[in-house]
């Protein structure tokens, strides 16, 4: 299994609100890993990459914030581990999930 130790941003996860979250709420938690996948096919961004968690779609990676990853994973890498940060309660629901993103190091 690849470790990873290098930081390379925290974000929100975009568009919260408008996907699946709700249905897996209870079962998200601190730490859990997510997974990021391009989205070829996305009309509004080119370099769209949604977030999951098993089958269900929690929202994007903020689109300011996505180019290099896209360019990286749509050439078939897949060098980050992506983990719930922060999980907030009380904050409007595009803001209620932070990741964060690391770079997996290279097996020895």
């Amino acid at each position: 299994m690849k470790k990873s130790k290098t930081y390379l941003m925290t974000c929100p996860i975009a568009g919260l609100q408008y996907y699946d979250v709700l249905e897996v709420w209870g079962k998200l938690k601190t730490g859990l890993e997510l997974s990021i996948e391009p989205e070829l096919d996305n009309k509004f961004d080119r370099h769209a990459l949604a977030v999951k968690w098993k089958d269900a779609k929690l929202g994007y990676i903020p689109r300011g914030e996505n180019r290099h990853m896209a360019k990286i994973l749509k050439a078939g890498w897949m060098p980050y581990q992506v983990l719930i940060e922060s999980i907030y309660e009380d904050r409007p629901m595009n803001e209620r999930i932070e990741i964060c993103i690391r770079i997996l190091e290279k097996e020895k």
